[in-house]
């Protein structure tokens, strides 16, 4: 398989909702391979403009860069990548840190713990967004420590001038 189809079957994958992917999975099980009437229709299985372009994406590329792949396997293909893509979104976890005056609606912790405990458990990949942190020892320590360990950094952060 080629990057561009494997690119291709992940954005398909990521475009259709989960019903039209799974009635595509289904119909491809069938699909002897891209040149045949059975793909041509893939289509017109949902109607809807956006799926109907979706499928025409697959089944080019399918044709251009793959013609001897089954249509069995591309269902496994486009199961993998969606399969694949909700791994990704389950390991993503976004938290904001509210740092202004308390509410009843808001319990507030104090920023500097927050934001050691964030850095002290990166281990991959770090986003952080703050000011000040250049006035805080430990912080530029957890920064540096977590650069040691290997961590993907992105920092936006006021410089002390």
């Amino acid at each position: 398989m080629t990057g561009r189809l494997a690119a291709t079957i992940a954005g398909v994958a990521a475009e259709l909702s989960d019903s039209g992917r799974e009635a595509l999975v289904a119909r491809l099980s069938s699909v002897t391979g891209p040149s045949g009437r059975e793909a041509t229709t893939l289509g017109d299985l949902v109607p809807s403009q956006a799926f109907r372009a979706a499928v025409s994406r697959l089944v080019g590329a399918w044709a251009a860069e793959a013609p001897g792949l089954t249509g069995p396997a591309m269902a496994l293909a486009l199961d993998a990548a969606a399969g694949s893509r909700r791994c990704a979104a389950a390991e993503t976890k976004v938290q904001i840190v509210w740092t202004g005056p308390s509410t009843p609606a808001v319990a507030v912790r104090r920023t500097d713990r927050v934001l050691l405990e964030l850095i002290s458990s990166a281990e991959r990949e770090l986003w952080l967004v703050c000011f000040a942190v250049h006035k805080v020892p430990e912080i530029v320590a957890a920064l540096q420590a977590a650069a040691s360990r290997g961590v993907r950094m992105n920092l936006v952060l006021e410089s002390a001038e």
